[in-house]
């Protein structure tokens, strides 16, 4: 059994949709999930989804019809991909939120890194996507630190740096973001051809507000644009 409730048909033309009680399987037999349906859609619960090998693809935490609470999925090999909390305002946000702590892992089942969310951004560690295919689309890390406090100087620095790949598993671009208290910055900013090498990147140092820019472009081969 995969799962097991009630499905109603509001007319001949509609669809089969959930209602009420709702139980979830994994490939073993044990139950990963109940969730109570309201004319199909989840209201309060744990929501599962599957790949087509019937192995579970996803669970979701529903309170009052959002999505509030633990979040899980898997690669579809079974090993865990990813595991925090998703936070929903209102039926109208369709984003639901990441917040708290996610832990993130690659195909083989080992840990990547964790990220601190607060109201669906990332205020610090790692932030990771994948493609459909389940390789890694994009990594962001974030890291907060404070000053020497034997200097007398406490302030918040930030480092932000997202590395994005091809389905092919090099990397398409890459992105640093260095800030601090007073808005001062350092971007960082690589892009690189589909095989691996590098097309162009530039740097912009905004010291207090003096703008300096650097620019260069590669050709397919990796020389240098004049």
């Amino acid at each position: 059994i995969k799962e097991k409730g009630i499905l109603l048909q509001k007319n001949a033309q509609a669809q089969l949709i959930k209602e009420g009680n709702w139980e979830f399987y994994d490939t073993k037999g044990s139950i990963v999930g109940k969730c109570f349906y309201k004319n199909g859609i989840p209201d309060n619960g744990v929501h599962v989804t599957y790949y087509e090998s019937d192995i579970v693809k996803s669970i979701t935490t529903y309170t009052n019809g959002l999505k509030n609470g633990e979040s899980k999925s898997w690669f579809k090999n079974g090993n865990l991909q990813a595991i925090g909390s998703l936070f929903q305002e209102n039926v109208d946000d369709t984003l639901h939120k990441k917040t708290g702590i996610w832990n993130y892992y690659d195909i083989n089942g080992d840990f990547l890194g964790k990220g601190s969310y607060a109201e669906g951004l990332l205020s610090n560690g790692i932030g990771i996507q994948y493609f459909e295919n389940e390789a890694i689309k994009s990594m962001t890390e974030v890291s907060k630190t404070k000053g020497n406090e034997y200097t007398y100087d406490r302030r918040d620095t930030k480092k932000t740096k997202e590395v994005n790949y091809f389905k092919n598993g090099h990397i398409s671009s890459i992105i640093e973001d260095y800030s601090n208290y007073n808005g001062t910055y350092i971007l960082l900013h690589e892009n690189y051809f589909e095989n691996g090498l590098i097309r162009d990147k530039y740097v912009v140092d905004d010291n207090q507000s003096k703008i300096k820019r650097e620019i260069f472009e590669y050709h397919l081969n990796g020389e240098v644009q004049e």
